[in-house]
């Protein structure tokens, strides 16, 4: 049996979706979607303690008192129709505008007239949430024997002074002894994630220090397939932010 492959953003969630390489478009709605089922699992956990709450009080006086009907809101069957849905996007059945607008449609029928409950409502989420990325930063490094060249995305921004020759130099001698996409170090207030790594040239990603490598690693997948459908590397960072 294969590995279960975890979420990078959700501690803890597994990954509902098969392929290695995931567009961080796909895994936005994914989280959004996810937020939603726990919201709703949280107002229908509120309207079953609510149910629970009344009890019949003592009759008097030959008096009945009738405890208040409970219908069936049809949750179960409108879960089973978000699932559907959610499998439709994951065969490419549907586009992501199209996933979205059902999702809205079978939310918005469960919840009716009842306030909407948003997620900033939910207490105690069972999982941890990591930070969306930020503008991802990428170096491509090419040396020769008299020099060094440094390419970087976006264009206007230049790979910080405690990135020095020495650590560069250092992450060279790593590359030759494990696969760049597998390095993983820090730089003073930086950390530095190698992407992809061929003779006499690197590609890294700059990260804050306060950043984890676990929230970019969708953004490293696409930047590696952007540079290996283009020969020359400094030529591809011009289509990772455009």
């Amino acid at each position: 049996m294969s590995k279960q492959k975890r979420c990078i953003f959700v501690k803890e969630r597994i990954c509902p979706f098969q392929a290695t390489q995931v567009p961080f478009q796909t895994c936005q709605i994914c989280i959004e979607a996810w937020k939603t089922e726990v919201a709703i699992k949280k107002q229908q956990l509120q309207g079953a303690q609510m149910a629970s709450s009344y009890q019949q009080p003592p009759q008097q006086e030959g008096r009945r008192v009738s405890l208040p009907a409970i219908e069936n809101d049809g949750s179960a069957v409108i879960n089973d129709k978000l699932k559907e849905i959610d499998q439709l996007l994951k065969e490419d059945k549907i586009d992501p505008l199209e996933y979205i607008r059902r999702r809205k449609e079978q939310v918005e029928s469960l919840i009716g007239e009842n306030p909407k409950l948003s997620i900033e409502d939910v207490e105690d989420m069972p999982q941890e949430i990591r930070p969306a990325p930020k503008l991802v930063r990428v170096a491509v490094i090419v040396k020769s024997f008299f020099r060094k060249q440094v390419f970087t995305a976006p264009e206007n921004w230049e790979l910080p002074d405690t990135i020095t020759d020495k650590v560069i130099n250092s992450i060279f001698k790593m590359a030759e002894k494990k696969n760049a996409s597998d390095i993983r170090l820090r730089a003073g207030e930086y950390k530095i994630a190698g992407i992809a790594g061929e003779k006499n040239k690197i590609a890294l990603m700059v990260l804050d220090a306060d950043e984890e490598f676990e929230t970019y690693e969708a953004e490293m997948m696409r930047v590696y397939e952007i540079l290996q459908k283009n020969e020359k590397w400094e030529n591809a960072l011009k289509h990772i932010h455009g």
